[in-house]
């Protein structure tokens, strides 16, 4: 089993979630900051 394989799924897939939280959070930070 080639282990630095599923590294880069992990990363790719830290990668997706990142790019969907920067889509919602452009709205979804402003309001935490101000709730906060």
């Amino acid at each position: 089993m080639d282990t630095t394989n599923i590294e880069g799924l992990k990363q790719e897939e830290k990668r997706e979630k990142e790019r969907e939280r920067v889509k919602v959070g452009e709205l979804g930070y402003k309001k935490e900051k101000q709730a906060s």
